[in-house]
């Protein structure tokens, strides 16, 4: 994020500093300051009055929750105040709650395949499951469905299968709930056993609690 400062005051040279003595010994760059799970730049500038300047602080989280950090900002003529950064580390976590208007529980009743009732070929059958987006981000997100399974690497792309899902991508925000329709679509009187993947974009390996050992393997490869 970046942050405005204007000098409404004279002219001056400004410098960040961490409220702990021992965090500002560590600091290795001449206007940057490296706090834990935020970074920040300039440090150190000077303003005539009028001026503004663009200040840029990252925050790259090492746990999950409330993080926040001190920093003093000092002005030259002896004057100084106090400003926080603050962010909020969030996990992934994505839960099913309902199936066919019915509440489930995983952690009493796993739920690792869901079964459609006898379909005539051709014609269609139709289930839906509520997923909650129990984190405070949005996750974009898409769905992969495919014939077989492979526990050693992730299928990105729809092969030609007999079930589908919608929405099949979109985003799903902090807190929301969010219906997924999914339909099956039989061509022969035969059963049919597929799969579907619920692939998360621009997340961090790191921020999947419990991330199956297919997604982790595909990560190392695709790093």
């Amino acid at each position: 994020m970046a942050f405005r400062i204007m000098n409404e005051g004279g002219d001056g040279g400004f410098k960040f500093f961490c409220e702990r003595d021992e965090d500002d010994a560590l600091q290795q760059e001449q206007f940057v300051i490296k706090l834990r799970s935020f970074t920040l730049a300039p440090s150190e500038f000077y303003l005539n009055k009028g001026q503004a300047i663009d200040i840029i602080v990252a925050f790259q989280p090492e746990k999950e929750g409330q993080l926040e950090e001190n920093l003093i900002l000092a002005c030259d003529n002896q004057t100084s105040q106090f400003r926080k950064l603050r962010g909020y580390g969030a996990e992934l976590n994505l839960d099913i709650i309902e199936v066919d208007g019915k509440v489930v529980d995983l952690k009493t009743n796993p739920m690792e395949t869901m079964f459609f009732g006898n379909t005539n070929p051709t014609s269609e059958t139709r289930r839906t499951m509520k997923i909650k987006n129990s984190s405070p981000i949005p996750v974009p997100f898409h769905w992969s469905v495919y014939k077989t399974k492979a526990t050693n690497k992730i299928i990105l792309e729809d092969e030609e299968t007999h079930f589908r899902v919608s929405p099949s991508q979109g985003k799903i925000g902090g807190g929301e709930i969010m219906d997924f329709d999914f339909y099956f679509c039989p061509q022969h009187a035969e059963p049919y056993f597929e799969f579907g993947d619920l692939i998360v974009e621009d997340i961090p390996i790191e921020a999947v609690p419990n991330a199956p050992e297919g997604l982790k393997n595909f990560t190392q490869n695709k790093a």
